[in-house]
């Protein structure tokens, strides 16, 4: 019953080996906004992985994002489906987020304003991490 995503496997594709999370607000303190350190910490492991792949800058305009989230650890066995949809929180925005800002990070994109067009699918996933596929296009 889950969804059987072909264009996983073509060219173009870059996977990370990372359980997704979301874009939080920024917090406020004496010395103005911040992100939470959780958050920042995570940047910094996606950026890791995404060095691995040497993305070269371009006029990127177009992301294809698959995020596969593991299921809750109290879901029954017998419920646990792969690549079931996700229609739970988080939304897919802050999700998609968390992703161009660390792109803008890397200098891959200049700013994330430059998407105009973002297809973004929330899976399910059976393992027990969780994993992002993405790809640009111009």
């Amino acid at each position: 019953m889950g969804i059987d995503s072909k264009e996983e496997n073509d060219e173009g594709w870059y996977e990370l080996d990372l359980t997704p999370q979301t874009s939080p607000r920024p917090r406020l303190g004496k010395f103005g906004a911040y992100m939470p350190a959780k958050y920042k910490a995570y940047q910094d492991c996606m950026i890791y992985e995404m060095k691995k792949h040497n993305i070269l800058p371009q006029d990127f305009g177009i992301l294809e994002l698959i995020v596969y989230f593991p299921y809750p650890s109290s879901t029954p066995k017998k419920h646990l489906i792969d690549n079931f949809p996700m229609r739970k929180k988080p939304d897919y925005d802050n999700t998609a987020k968390a992703i161009t800002d660390c792109l803008e990070k890397l200098g891959i994109i200049h700013n994330d304003s430059q998407i105009y067009k973002a297809f973004i699918t929330k899976l399910y996933t059976t393992q027990n991490t969780g994993r992002i596929k993405f790809k640009l296009s111009i």
